[in-house]
C-alpha cells in the first residue's frame, strides 16, 4: 500500500502538502508553514517534533527534511512549527503533492541536517472541499464537459476535482488503508475556443488536499462567454513507479447578473 511504516508502526494520520513549483522544476529547497488551525496534528504530535515524517508523493520514499519555527525552533505549546525538505526535484513545472506524517507513537526523531537555502514555499491546507466536482472521463464526442460551474466576471471562484474514483484502489484493503496509486504533479489551463486563457490561471494557486481533492483558481472571463477547464494530474506508486497521466474537465460560464 501507499502508506508508510516506520517499523512496525502504521503513523495514525497523513496530510498532503502542495508544493508550489510552477517558476521553474530544478532540484530547490521547500519550506513549509504548519497552520496554526491545523489541530489535528498539534494534539497528536509529540513535544520534539519527532514522530513524523515527510514522504516523496509515492508515499513511501521519505524525503531529507528538518523542523524549524519562526521564532526559536518547533514549538507544539506555540503552535509554531515549520518543516524544510532539502532539494525537492519535480519532473516538471507544476505543482506537486508529497505527503506529512504523523502520530507515529514513540518513533525517533528523522530530521536530516543540511544548509536550507529559501527557495520554494509548500502548503498545508486545513480547509475542506466545496462546491466538488466528480473527475470522471467524459463522453467520447462530447463537445463541452457535462459539469458546468458559474461565475460572474469581477468573481474569483475555487473548483474543486474528486479524483478518487480515477485512482486505483487495493485490492484487498492494508488495515484502514486502501488508497494504491497517488497524485504527484498537478497543472491547469483555462480554453475559449481551444486559445488558452492565461488571464484565467494562476498556477501557483492549486492546492491538494487528501490525495484526491484537487483545487484550482479561475478568475476574469468575459460575460456571456463559456470556458473549458481542463486539469491534468501525473500519479505515481509505491518505491516511485512511474504512474498515469489523470485528466480532469469541467465547464466555467462567465455571466453577470442583470439587475433591472
Amino acid at each position: 500500500m501507499a502508506w508508510l511504516r516506520v517499523g512496525s508502526t502504521v503513523p495514525q494520520y497523513r496530510r498532503s502538502i502542495s508544493i508550489d513549483a510552477t517558476a521553474s522544476a530544478s532540484a530547490l529547497d521547500v519550506q513549509i508553514t504548519i497552520p496554526t488551525a491545523l489541530s489535528e496534528f498539534w494534539d497528536a504530535i509529540d513535544a520534539s517534533g519527532n514522530e513524523l515524517r515527510v514522504t516523496d508523493a509515492d508515499g513511501k520514499t521519505v524525503l531529507s527534511y528538518k523542523l524549524t519555527g519562526a521564532v526559536s525552533g518547533f514549538d507544539r505549546s506555540t503552535r509554531d512549527g515549520i518543516i524544510q525538505i532539502d532539494d525537492y526535484d519535480p519532473a516538471a513545472v507544476c505543482v506537486g503533492q508529497v505527503w506529512l506524517y504523523y502520530g507515529i507513537t514513540g518513533a525517533a526523531s528523522a530530521a536530516a541536517v543540511f544548509v536550507f537555502s529559501a527557495s520554494r514555499t509548500g502548503y498545508l491546507y486545513p480547509g475542506a472541499p466545496i462546491g466538488i466536482v466528480s473527475a470522471v472521463p467524459q463522453r467520447p464526442g462530447d463537445t463541452r464537459p457535462r459539469d458546468a460551474v458559474s461565475k460572474m466576471v469581477d468573481e474569483v471562484t475555487w473548483v474543486w476535482f474528486d479524483f478518487h474514483d480515477l485512482l486505483q484502489q487495493l485490492t484487498t484493503p492494508d488495515g484502514e488503508q486502501a488508497q494504491w496509486e497517488e497524485l504527484d504533479e498537478v497543472t491547469y489551463v483555462i480554453y475559449l475556443a481551444g486559445v488558452a486563457q492565461a488571464g484565467m490561471v494562476t498556477a501557483s494557486s492549486v492546492r491538494v488536499i487528501g490525495g484526491r481533492y484537487i483545487q484550482v483558481q479561475v478568475s476574469g472571463g468575459a460575460t456571456g462567454s463559456s470556458y473549458t477547464l481542463a486539469v491534468q494530474a501525473t500519479t505515481t506508486f509505491p518505491t516511485q513507479q512511474t504512474g498515469r497521466i489523470l485528466a480532469a474537465r469541467c465547464l466555467i460560464r462567465v455571466k453577470d447578473v442583470s439587475e433591472v
